[in-house]
């Protein structure tokens, strides 16, 4: 559905959303784990600042998008495309298939003969006469 976001649409669709997008879980798991380990690496009491805070944070937040990009690399864009060999389409049997335009101008052109079913030959008409 498009064209009834407005502005929040054209933004939130935007190509530079794209990177993002394609990181976020992994982002989502590595941050947890970066949490656990910075949190299990303090074997003291540390002295709590607005520094220290905010250091901390951008450092968590650099080290998971660094994580998850590299992970990106590794693992999903070799195998993103594996799946498609597994979906291959099956044959479908001509009923289900639909028609394109080009197929029903043809049979629009052809007086409205049926070009699938084969064609009798007319007979001709026989006048009788009676006596």
């Amino acid at each position: 559905m498009q064209g009834h976001g407005g502005l929040a649409d054209s933004f939130l669709s935007s190509p530079l959303w794209q990177p993002l997008s394609r990181l976020s879980y992994s982002v989502y798991i590595w941050h947890m784990f970066t949490l656990e380990v910075n949190s299990r690496i303090l074997r003291t009491n540390t002295y709590f600042s607005n520094y220290n805070f905010m250091l901390n944070c951008w450092s968590v937040i650099g080290i998971t998008i660094w994580m998850s990009y590299v992970l990106y690399v590794i693992i999903e864009a070799p195998f993103g495309g594996l799946d498609s060999p597994l979906r291959t389409q099956q044959p479908r049997a001509p009923s289900e298939q639909k028609q394109s335009s080009v197929d029903v101008q043809q049979d629009q052109l052809n007086d409205g003969r049926n070009l699938d079913e084969p064609e009798e030959p007319k007979k001709e008409a026989t006048t009788t006469v009676s006596e």
